[in-house]
């Protein structure tokens, strides 16, 4: 019983951290050019029906492959990352 009241404590904890990251690595990756709010680019506003309708799949894609992006989006983990965070920026 103390064990699952262990591992259930680091769970709890985990998930917060995790959305830190994720919000750690929009900042330094896409924040020069997109703003805290996602809305700075006059090309992308983040927070739009255009961007969040698109499936987490595309939108890793689209940061993967992408020129500009792919150069500041290393790796699918960080471009899956980073996607959970755009989604926190609904309108």
């Amino acid at each position: 019983m103390k064990k699952i009241a262990i591992i259930t404590a680091a769970c709890l904890l985990l998930v917060p951290l995790a959305a830190f990251a994720d919000e750690a690595l929009y900042k330094a990756k896409c924040v020069s050019c997109h703003g805290a709010d996602g809305k700075k680019s006059p090309k992308v506003d983040l927070t739009s029906p255009a961007v969040q309708e698109k499936t987490d799949a595309e939108l890793v894609k689209y940061l993967t492959t992408h020129a500009v992006h792919k150069s500041r989006v290393a790796t699918k983990d960080a471009a899956q990352s980073i996607v959970k965070f755009i989604r926190t920026l609904k309108k």
